[in-house]
C-alpha cells in the first residue's frame, strides 16, 4: 500500500513538473528568438511578451525577477517595432517589477543596465521626455559608480558587456536630455566618454556652430549623419542605435544643409536638403534654401522649380516661420535675367506686402517696375524713376535708370523736345545713350537743312547743317549735303572738308571720293594734290550705281589723268 501511495504521489510530482516546465520552455525559447535578433520583428517580440505570463504562474517566487525583466524586454523590443505607448509603458513596470522581485540576499547586484532600460522605455524613444522631469537625475544615478564591477555585476539577467552597452545607451539618453534643453555644456560632458557616437559628434557640430566654427560645425553634422545613417542599413546595428534616443533626422539633415549653404558648400548643401526634404516634404524653407544653393551653382530652371515649390508647400501648410515673399522675390530676379518679362512681374507682385526678412518691400516695388518697363510697358517709366529713390544698393540702379532715359528717349519728338531732353538729363545718360540722343538731334538738324534747301534758303540750311555736324560728326547727310552748297557757292575748300571728313570715315563711300576730288580739281591743285585727286576719282569707279560710274568714269577722262 505504501509502496503504491508513494508511487502515485511521485507520479503526480513529475507529472507537476513536466507540466510547469512546458511554459517555462516555451517563454525561455521565445525570449532567445528576440535576444538573438539583431532586429526583432513585432510578431516575434509580442508572442515573447504574452509567453512570459503563464511562465510565471509555473516558476518558484524568487525566480519571478528573471520573468518580469524577459517579459520587458520582449514588450520594449515591440514597443520599438510597433510604436505603442503602451507596449513601452507596460515594459517599463515589467523592468520595475523585476528589481523589486530581485532576490534579497542580492539586491546589491542589480545592474546598472536595469535601470537604465526603465528609463529607455518610460521614454519613448524621446516622445515622453516632457512628462518626467526627474529623468536626469534617475539616469545619472543609474550610470554613475565607482567601477565597471560595482555598475555590472555578474546577474543571471545579463552579461556584463550588455550591462555595460546599456550603461552608455543610458549616457546618450542623459546627453540628448541636456541637448533637448539647449544645455550643450552639459550634453558633451555626459557624452565625452563615447564622443565618437554619433550624438556627441552632433553635440559638438552645435557647439561648434553657436562659436560661429561652421564648416566645423558641418563637418561634425555630417559625420553624425552618416554614422545614422550606416545604423540604419545595418544588419547589426549596436545597442545605442536600437534603444539609444532616436534623431530627428529630417530636421538634421536640414541644419546641415544650412551650415553648407552658410560657408556655399552648395554642392554639399543641396545633398543635405534633398534628404531632409525627402524625409519632410512639408519643409518648405528646406526648399527655398535649395533653391538659392542651385542658383548659386548656375542651376537656373531647377533653382526656378524650387522657389515655386517652396512658396506653393508654404501656402499649403500655411508655413509663417520664414520670410515666404522672399522665394517669390528670387523668382522674380530669375525670371528677369531670363527676359521673361511678364512673369517675373507676377512673381514681384506676390512678393508685394508678403513676409521678407533681408529684401526691402522698396526693392520689390522697384523690381516689378522694372520688369514692366523692360517688357516695354514705358508708362510705368515714372513710378520706376521715383522708385529708384527708395531702392537699397542691392536694386540694380543703372540698368533700371538706363530703361527709363531709354523709354524717355523714344517718347521725344522733335528738335525741341530733344534739345530739353538733353538739357534735363545730363549727367545721367550712358555713353550710349548720350551718342544715341546726340544723333538724333543731329538727325533733326539736318531735317531742317534739308526743308531750307526745298525752300531754297542756303544760308538756313548751311546753319542747320552745321548744328546736325555739331551734334553727330558722324552725321553723313548733314556733312553731303553742306559740301554739295559749299561747291554750288564755289567755295571748294569748305566742300573738300566736308567730304574728306566722310572719305575718312568711311573707306568705302565711293560718292564721297568722288566728290572729295572734284572739290580738289577745282582748286587748280599742284601736281600732288592732282594726283591724290585723280587716285580718289580711279577709287569713285568701284561705286555699285551704273548711272554714277558712268558719271564718275566720264570726269575722270575730263580731268585727264596721268
Amino acid at each position: 500500500m505504501f509502496t503504491a501511495l508513494r508511487l502515485l504521489f511521485l507520479a503526480g510530482a513529475w507529472l507537476a513538473s513536466a507540466w510547469a516546465q512546458g511554459p517555462v520552455l516555451k517563454a525561455r525559447q521565445d525570449f532567445d528568438k528576440v535576444d538573438l535578433s539583431a532586429r526583432p520583428s513585432l510578431q516575434d517580440a509580442l508572442v515573447c511578451a504574452q509567453s512570459q505570463t503563464p511562465a510565471l504562474a509555473a516558476t518558484r517566487s524568487d525566480q519571478h525577477f528573471e520573468i518580469f525583466y524577459r517579459r520587458a524586454y520582449c514588450e520594449l523590443f515591440a514597443g520599438i517595432a510597433g510604436g505603442e505607448s503602451a507596449q513601452f509603458q507596460a515594459a517599463a513596470r515589467d523592468f520595475t517589477q523585476a528589481g523589486a522581485a530581485w532576490p534579497p540576499k542580492s539586491r546589491d547586484e542589480i545592474p546598472a543596465g536595469l535601470r537604465v532600460l526603465v528609463w529607455v522605455a518610460r521614454l519613448e524613444q524621446g516622445r515622453t521626455a516632457a512628462n518626467y522631469p526627474d529623468a536626469n537625475r534617475e539616469l545619472e544615478a543609474a550610470i554613475t559608480g565607482v567601477s565597471w564591477e560595482r555598475l555590472c555585476p555578474p546577474s543571471p539577467v545579463m552579461n556584463q558587456a550588455f550591462c555595460k552597452s546599456l550603461v552608455e545607451t543610458g549616457r546618450a539618453w542623459l546627453g540628448w536630455l541636456s541637448y533637448r534643453v539647449q544645455n550643450l555644456e552639459g550634453a558633451a560632458t555626459v557624452l565625452a566618454p563615447i564622443r565618437q557616437s554619433p550624438w556627441a559628434l552632433w553635440v559638438a557640430g552645435r557647439q561648434a556652430q553657436r562659436l560661429d566654427r561652421t564648416p566645423e560645425a558641418a563637418d561634425n553634422y555630417a559625420k553624425a549623419l552618416a554614422a545614422w545613417a550606416a545604423a540604419e542599413k545595418s544588419p547589426n546595428p549596436d545597442l545605442i542605435a536600437q534603444l539609444g534616443p532616436k534623431p530627428d533626422l529630417a530636421a538634421m539633415y536640414y541644419e546641415l544643409g544650412l551650415a553648407n549653404f552658410a560657408v556655399t558648400r552648395h554642392d554639399l548643401a543641396i545633398t543635405a536638403f534633398d534628404q531632409a526634404v525627402s524625409r519632410a516634404p512639408s519643409n518648405s524653407h528646406a526648399v527655398f534654401v535649395r533653391a538659392r544653393a542651385k542658383e548659386a551653382l548656375g542651376l537656373d530652371t531647377p533653382a526656378l522649380a524650387d522657389y515655386k515649390l517652396a512658396a506653393e508647400n508654404a501656402k499649403f501648410s500655411n508655413d509663417l516661420t520664414w520670410p515666404v515673399g522672399e522665394a517669390h522675390y528670387y523668382r522674380g530676379v530669375l525670371l528677369y535675367r531670363k527676359k521673361d518679362y511678364a512673369g517675373a512681374g507676377a512673381e514681384f507682385s506676390s512678393a508685394e506686402g508678403a513676409k521678407l526678412l533681408d529684401i526691402p518691400q522698396a526693392d520689390v516695388t522697384a523690381w516689378r517696375g522694372l520688369a514692366e518697363v523692360a517688357g516695354g510697358a514705358c508708362q510705368s517709366g515714372e513710378r520706376l524713376d521715383s522708385s529708384l529713390r527708395v531702392a537699397s544698393v542691392r536694386f540694380p540702379k543703372d540698368e533700371a535708370d538706363a530703361l527709363v532715359m531709354n523709354c524717355r528717349l523714344r517718347a521725344a519728338a522733335g528738335l525741341d523736345q530733344l534739345l530739353a531732353l538733353d538739357k534735363a538729363l545730363a549727367g545721367r545718360l550712358t555713353a550710349a545713350q548720350t551718342a544715341a540722343l546726340r544723333a538724333r538731334i543731329a538727325d533733326a538738324y539736318a531735317d531742317q537743312g534739308v526743308a531750307a534747301e526745298d525752300r531754297k534758303d542756303s544760308y538756313a540750311a548751311v546753319i542747320a547743317y552745321r548744328n546736325a555736324i555739331q551734334w553727330n560728326p558722324r552725321n553723313v547727310r548733314a556733312r553731303f549735303n553742306l559740301g554739295a552748297i559749299y561747291i554750288e557757292d564755289r567755295k571748294f575748300n569748305l566742300a573738300e572738308a566736308e567730304y574728306q571728313a566722310l572719305v575718312e570715315a568711311d573707306s568705302t563711300d565711293h560718292e564721297a571720293q568722288f566728290w572729295l576730288a572734284e572739290s580738289i580739281l577745282a582748286q587748280r591743285p599742284p601736281p600732288d594734290r592732282r594726283a591724290q585727286a585723280c587716285g580718289l576719282l580711279r577709287r569713285s569707279l568701284a561705286i555699285v550705281d551704273p548711272e554714277k560710274r558712268a558719271q564718275f568714269s566720264k570726269s575722270l577722262a575730263a580731268a585727264k589723268c596721268p
